[in-house]
């Protein structure tokens, strides 16, 4: 007779159920996957997920443009070099004497000959200062360029011509602060209407200066951007001259004088190379022919494409600029007569 199967021939009941189950549950697993994928639910189509991808590829360059307008330049939102801020270029000098115990001077400003201590406004006379002084040093820059001292702020080389030109900083720097100290301060001011109206011309226009890499930006839109920013951090050719020279504030400079351009550009630069005894022989800068101030002002303002109202853009400058309006005591119709006797590359 044939002897009955052991227990472990048969096998563990307890292990075959395990294997049963196991062996279910991936045959359910298969039998889900190839349903999935010959009829996928409609909440993962394939259209869908490509969806998604571009959809996050969009983000994606969302984020990366933004990024890149973060990096722009701001002012100054332009393609000078670089700035620090200007805000930090005011220097504390202390007297042991002069006109003042202590003194709160720019960086920017320069010292000409041994006497004359003058604070540069681009786009207010600046090109035909420095080339009165070059007639006067006898000294030029690389080729026709006439040297000049730029703001410190720039990280431009720096500006040391003993006994012709020096910039305040460099003198604050080696040790010859006291020498400020003494010196006869002036500087120029224009009408802020005029004066924003040649930024925008000269720099705007051109493209030697773009606003978010603009290079097609109008004038009212400018005006806008202009409103937008603070003063310090404007690119120099439109910074408030009251800011830029330090006029006003709690600690200004007080200048031996300030000169309007209006008044005879020539007459006012012979005026300060006098008094700090700087004595050409001929200082009278040619200049062409301009159209009148009021007449090109109002061209310019109330004819500006897409301003909202007549006087928009006249009451930004206004706002933008009203300490230097109170220095000089401007206004949008004064000065009937553009300044003679002012280089080309200044108006």
């Amino acid at each position: 007779l044939k002897e009955k199967p052991t227990y472990a021939e048969l096998g563990n009941p307890s292990t075959i159920g395990v294997w049963s189950l196991l062996l279910f549950m991936l045959r359910c697993l298969v039998a889900s996957c190839l349903t999935f994928a010959l009829d996928p639910p409609a909440s993962v189509s394939l259209l869908q997920l490509s969806a998604h991808a571009e959809s996050s590829n969009s983000d994606a360059r969302d984020a990366e443009q933004e990024q890149e307008k973060r990096t722009e330049l701001d002012d100054e939102a332009s393609n000078r070099p670089r700035e620090v801020s200007a805000r930090t270029e005011i220097h504390e000098v202390k007297c042991s004497s002069g006109k003042e115990d202590v003194m709160h001077i720019p960086g920017n400003m320069v010292m000409l000959g041994e006497h004359g201590l003058w604070c540069p406004n681009a786009k207010i006379g600046s090109t035909s200062v420095y080339n009165a002084i070059a007639r006067i040093m006898k000294f030029s820059g690389r080729g026709s360029e006439v040297e000049r001292c730029y703001p410190p702020e720039l990280h431009t080389k720096p500006c040391w011509h003993p006994r012709q030109m020096r910039s305040a900083y460099e003198m604050i720097k080696r040790g010859y602060s006291s020498r400020l100290c003494k010196a006869f301060t002036f500087t120029f001011i224009r009408n802020p209407w005029d004066r924003l109206r040649s930024a925008y011309v000269d720099k705007i226009q051109t493209g030697k200066i773009m606003i978010h890499r603009r290079t097609d930006m109008s004038f009212a839109e400018f005006v806008r951007f202009v409103a937008t920013q603070d003063p310090w951090e404007m690119n120099i050719h439109w910074r408030p001259a009251s800011v830029h020279c330090n006029m006003k504030g709690k600690q200004p400079v007080h200048y031996d004088a300030i000169f309007k351009l209006e008044d005879g550009f020539n007459q006012e630069l012979d005026s300060a190379l006098q008094r700090i005894q700087l004595m050409p022989d001929v200082i009278t800068i040619e200049n062409q022919q301009v159209e009148p101030g009021v007449r090109g002002r109002m061209k310019f303002y109330h004819g500006a494409r897409d301003i909202t109202y007549k006087n928009e853009l006249v009451d930004l400058v206004a706002k933008i600029y009203a300490d230097d309006i109170k220095l000089g005591g401007y206004s949008f119709e004064k000065y009937d007569d553009f300044p003679r006797g002012v280089d080309d590359a200044d108006v």
